[in-house]
């Protein structure tokens, strides 16, 4: 039983070691909450390396199976040979476990915890059971095994990033790039904790060094392979001083940690087991913690499905005939209808109307006159829903369809723009790069792509530079349908950037010698069709995906054509040109700086004179010695000339309470500066500030000294000073 799914399984061993499995799953679910799945898998592991391992009879499957790696890692890190002790080692765990097996005890797994019905065996009791078998302390058997078990999981760990980060995966923390983030990060917290001077992308290099005979492509992916490593064991740096905290305050607090809390620390902080056990916040990693956090997050993950509820009744309908696929050119047709339910989806024989699938948008248009607004596809029926009641569709009668074609056309743009776009941002940022999503519409388009960082404007300015220059080559669109297994072999997985098909048959959308890809959407025939490709805009969505946003012929050229008309307006307001409207802008910016220094100068002479105006004019609060000042600006004075004021009159009159109530727009600022002696008496700025604005619909707060808030309840500025006076007078 794995995560979410299971089933039956068959297994086979020799000399108690597992050669291999078949898992036949059928189930989704748990075993006490379970349903059939829709696609049952057969599930065959046979371990090459565990052949390797029994027929060539080292202490464990790594001394085999990495080759050199190890013992390079060895040298590296200074760790002392002990060949003797390590065989007898190895030998007594498969003892112990066989022990355990034997009398029907369920073995976890070597190094994990295991317990039985009235024995609980966790690691460090089996490692001390062997420390005596073997006669020498505990202490001594850890100081052999340990580095060797570190450079066990640093190799393992790392080929496995290789090879995920040279077929296109990402560490992340979302999706299968989750589950890469904690293995890098569970590699380096292990050197940290170890202290070994090492780096993942050497330990990398190593292995392409033995590998890339078997597999050549691990040396073409060098160079993406150590930028990623880098970039993520930088991360890791950066994020120590905080994990340092978290750990101190941890361990200070004297609580003994869970399996749950080590799990909400790791999610919510990054903070590593290996770390918290060389900060000695734990005394070792519970058995059970990488299996949960793997579990936990797979139980999380939702897959994005159309929301769209289905609509019943379509039983025994026959499928549709798709004229989109056999002639794309055909906007207007006439079919049969099938079935009309619930007076506003009509189902015909055939249509023209692409359905909403792939990301890409519908089609709308015309059956007989009423307006088609949405088109879906369910199973292999495509339904069309009418905007006016169905009353006039009868099952049997022939209707004219006709498309907007206009739409059509612009939609099919940005759909081949973005196969465009997606190799174009591989080439030019690195082959991690796979489309996450993608969305077509007639006015825009957006692609998510997987990647690290957020992109600067020279990588945007390099992406749609390629794709421009592939739509001035005017290259030719193929599309062919193909076998499943020959489309997999001919142009390997790298043709599932939309997401894997679910069918035996592939529809492949060829950009000759630019992209290929499966993709049931419309297509141009011809690069240059599309005229142009403008990036909108770039952004990072999550970890590991970076949106583009991004307009395609006619709406590219809308698009450019609208900058171009802010560009004009603006220059006119600068009485510039837009050739040198950056230039007018800066003198305009640089001048308004000049501006605001002078009006500092000036503001800072007549300040003190406008304060003792101030403490002069400002009320005196019934017998005791507080003085009260309030102003309102309507829009004539900002609230920086207020704050200068308000400083330089509580210098001057230590027993005031000043408030500046300033109109803004739609809103008020609130400033309140309460002097030395009048904080004395228990009165503060902050609680006054929020009072205020609380009174005129907003909020506030600040320290003893000095507040500041608003709101937008004009009406209301009166009868909120009053409330401030009145809270001044309690608080005395």
């Amino acid at each position: 039983m794995g995560a979410g799914a299971f089933g039956s399984s068959l297994e086979y061993f020799v000399n108690g070691l597992e050669l291999g499995n078949a898992v036949f799953t059928e189930f989704e679910g748990n075993e006490n909450d379970y349903r059939i799945s829709t696609n049952k898998i057969i599930d065959m592991g046979a371990g090459l390396e565990r052949f390797s391992w029994i027929t060539m009879g080292t202490p464990t499957s790594y001394d085999c199976s990495f080759g050199p790696i190890i013992e390079k890692l060895v040298s590296y890190t200074g760790t002392s040979e002990n060949p003797e002790i390590l065989a007898k080692y190895f030998s007594l765990v498969t003892s112990k476990l066989d022990d355990r097996l034997n009398v029907g005890e369920r073995v976890v797994a070597v190094g994990n915890a295991y317990s039985g019905t009235n024995i609980s065996y966790d690691t460090r009791t089996l490692k001390s059971v062997i420390a005596k078998e073997l006669k020498i302390s505990y202490d001594t058997l850890i100081g052999i095994i340990n580095p060797y078990e570190a450079i066990y999981t640093i190799a393992d760990h790392t080929r496995t990033l290789l090879f995920a980060i040279s077929d296109g995966s990402l560490p992340s923390n979302v999706s299968g790039g989750y589950n890469l983030r904690v293995i890098l990060r569970r590699a380096l917290s292990i050197m940290d904790r170890l202290r070994w001077n090492l780096k993942l992308e050497e330990v990398a290099d190593m292995h392409i060094d033995y590998l890339k005979q078997i597999y050549p492509e691990l040396e073409e992916h060098r160079e993406d392979v150590r930028t990623i490593l880098q970039i993520e064991s930088s991360r890791y740096v950066g994020s120590r001083e905080r994990m340092d905290v978290i750990a101190t305050s941890t361990k200070n607090g004297k609580k003994k940690l869970t399996v749950d809390d080590l799990i909400r620390m790791y999610e919510s902080d990054g903070v590593t087991p290996d770390f918290l056990m060389e900060m000695k916040v734990i005394e070792r990693i519970p058995p059970t913690f990488y299996t949960k956090l793997a579990e936990l997050h797979i139980s999380q993950q939702t897959t994005v499905r159309d929301h769209q509820k289905p609509v019943y009744g379509l039983d025994n309908i026959v499928p549709t005939r798709l004229l989109y696929y056999i002639d794309a050119s055909i906007h207007e047709f006439t079919a049969k209808i099938l079935k009309v339910v619930d007076n506003k989806y009509v189902i015909l024989d055939q249509t023209a109307f692409y359905p909403r699938g792939g990301g890409q948008e519908p089609d709308m248009g015309e059956l007989d006159g009423k307006n088609v607004i949405d088109v879906i596809k369910q199973a292999d029926v495509v339904i069309h829903k009418l905007q006016q009641p169905a009353t006039e569709f009868i099952e049997g009668n022939i209707t004219h369809g006709t498309l907007n074609s206009r739409r059509r056309k612009l939609i099919t743009k940005h759909h081949s723009a973005t196969h465009i776009l997606n190799s174009s941002s591989r080439i030019n940022l690195g082959s991690w790069v796979w489309q996450n999503s993608a969305f077509k519409e007639e006015r825009y388009a957006r692609l998510d792509i997987t990647h690290h960082s957020a992109l600067n404007r020279e990588e945007i300015e390099r992406i749609e530079k390629t794709a421009n220059n592939v739509i001035r080559q005017d290259l030719p669109v193929t599309i062919k349908i193909y076998d499943r297994g020959e489309a997999e072999q001919k142009y390997t997985f790298r043709i599932y950037q939309g997401g894997v098909v679910p069918t035996n048959n592939v529809r492949i959308v060829n950009i000759e010698g630019w992209d290929i890809e499966a993709c049931g959407g419309t297509h141009i025939s011809k690069t240059g069709e599309i005229g142009l490709i403008k990036i909108i805009k770039s952004e990072r969505i999550q970890d590991g995906i970076v949106r583009l946003e991004f307009a395609a012929g006619e709406a590219a050229i809308d698009y450019v054509q609208s900058q171009e008309n802010q560009l004009n307006t603006l220059a006119q307001y600068l009485g510039s040109s837009k050739e040198k409207i950056v230039e007018s802008l800066q003198k305009n910016i640089k001048d308004a700086e000049e501006v605001k220094k002078k009006f500092r100068i000036v503001l800072k002479k007549i300040a003190p004179l406008v304060a003792k105006s101030v403490s002069s004019e400002a009320k005196q609060l019934s017998s005791s010695e507080i003085k009260f000042y309030s102003i309102y600006d309507d829009d004539e004075l900002d609230d920086e000339y207020y704050i200068a004021i308000g400083e330089e009159s509580i210098e001057i009159e230590p027993l005031l309470v000043y408030v500046a109530l300033i109109s803004k727009g739609q809103g008020i600022k609130v400033v309140v500066f309460v002097g030395e002696k009048a904080r004395r008496k228990n009165i503060k700025a902050g609680m006054i500030a929020n009072q205020l604005s609380t009174h005129i619909g907003g909020s506030g707060g600040g320290d003893e000294r000095f507040g500041q808030g608003g709101g937008k309840l004009k009406d209301k500025i009166k009868e909120s000073l009053i409330s401030v006076e009145e809270l001044i007078m309690k608080n005395i």
